[in-house]
């Protein structure tokens, strides 16, 4: 669906299914490019619920949906044009408007520290100068992506495996010694089924929202790199609201990185005891094979990023990295 489509499909869902809103209250509509029925689709619902309740009478957020509402790589230029005020999405949905947006999820510190020492600034500045967007909020710091195999490794190598990789994954499975495979995520647990492929990168989170435990052995520890999901929001829009309505909208993303660092913290937890219970068994490198493992994801990672944004790539990477 073309974006000014979607633009008539979000009018039609304003009038159709949302009450008038106040003369003097911002209705601001938002998508989110994960669906809301996954693990990290409904914890945008958190920031949307928090501005509603804390924006009474100010601004108010009408989720039009997920992708079933807009297709997922459309929702960047959907929120650079306008269409719609504020995007829930990762970097690499968006990359051909900020190349440099990929290196949140490279990132090695957390996002407090990322607004103190510059980090997170720098990021904000590529997002307007890029896509006329304003970074209210980041996410995902902690959720780690991991491989998931169907048989055990011995050690950092892979030779012999055919991974399915997410995308960005590539270099680091090659690096180990594997081929890599692409293929749309519903068609996993097949290929796994039918050994077409011996594993895949996914991160901790969503293996068993999926199925796949069902057809998954091992997750390999440690993990690397962290999921890193933006809320973005229109800055000429942002500019159009009041100090008030912006102070709302300011605050409540605070309030969100906040509540996403705790709620990260338990329901990793959570997730490792779920695959354990469901039959994942934990193959744990140690030393030189960490190592390798955590090195090749880390340089292919940023020799990626340097090929994409070459000017951008020093810089962020002495403020993401330590």
């Amino acid at each position: 669906m073309r974006v000014k489509n979607i633009a008539a499909v979000l009018t039609a869902a304003a009038l159709g299914f949302a009450a008038p809103a106040k003369a003097d209250e911002a209705s601001l509509k938002a998508v989110t490019a994960l669906a809301s029925n996954t693990a990290f689709g409904e914890v945008f619902g958190a920031f949307v619920d928090h501005v509603n309740r804390t924006g009474k009478g100010q601004v108010q957020i009408r989720l039009i949906g997920g992708p079933e509402a807009m297709p997922p790589f459309e929702v960047g230029s959907a929120l650079q044009s306008g269409v719609v005020d504020i995007a829930h999405l990762p970097g690499n949905y968006y990359e051909k408007l900020v190349p440099a947006a990929t290196a949140v999820g490279l990132a090695e510190r957390n996002v407090a520290e990322l607004r103190k020492n510059g980090g997170y600034a720098e990021i904000e500045r590529l997002h307007e100068q890029g896509m006329n967007t304003k970074v209210l909020a980041m996410w995902g710091f902690g959720i780690q992506f991991h491989l998931y195999t169907t048989k055990p490794l011995s050690g950092a190598d892979l030779s012999g495996f055919k991974i399915r990789v997410a995308p960005g994954f590539q270099e680091v499975v090659r690096a180990l010694g594997g081929s890599t495979v692409q293929t749309a995520p519903g068609e996993v647990y097949t290929a796994l089924e039918r050994g077409v492929i011996d594993g895949y990168t996914w991160p901790l989170w969503g293996v068993l929202d999926l199925g796949w435990q069902r057809v998954t052995k091992f997750r390999v520890e440690p993990g690397w790199r962290t999921v890193a999901i933006g809320v973005l929001m229109n800055l000429d829009r942002y500019k159009r609201l009041t100090a008030d309505q912006r102070r709302i909208i300011d605050e409540s993303a605070l309030w969100f990185e906040d509540y996403t660092t705790k709620l990260i913290e338990r329901k990793n937890a959570e997730e490792r005891e779920k695959q354990a219970k469901a039959g994942i068994k934990t193959l744990e490198l140690k030393g030189l094979d960490a190592d390798k493992l955590l090195s090749a994801s880390r340089e292919a990672g940023w020799e990626a990023l340097a090929a994409k944004a070459p000017k951008e790539a020093p810089r962020l990477r002495k403020l993401l990295a330590r």
